[in-house]
């Protein structure tokens, strides 16, 4: 996901954020990203019979998207990453 988020940081931040909270204090990720996410690591569960809290798959697929798309957020900023300019247009 981190490496899809590099190649093309800008598009990928767009999509995912809610309309308007990119540039703010919190973004907001979509809700439908971490569902979808969220739907994924319950099948990956169920299919590996591995024991857990479902309830928390939401939180956990939440906290991991926050920090990846820290890490891409940071790549845009990163004189040795600038992974960001080949996509300025999709800037705010």
């Amino acid at each position: 996901i981190l490496a899809a988020g590099l190649g093309n940081p800008n598009k990928i931040l767009d999509a995912v954020y809610m309309p308007g909270t990119r540039n703010s204090e919190t973004p907001e990720i979509k809700d439908t990203v971490i569902q979808t996410a969220a739907y994924v690591v319950r099948e990956f569960i169920n299919e590996h019979g591995v024991e857990g809290e479902a309830a928390k798959v939401y939180d956990f697929c939440h906290f991991l998207f926050k920090g990846i798309l820290e890490k891409v957020e940071e790549s845009l900023h990163g004189p040795e990453l600038r992974a960001g300019e080949k996509d300025r247009q999709y800037e705010e």
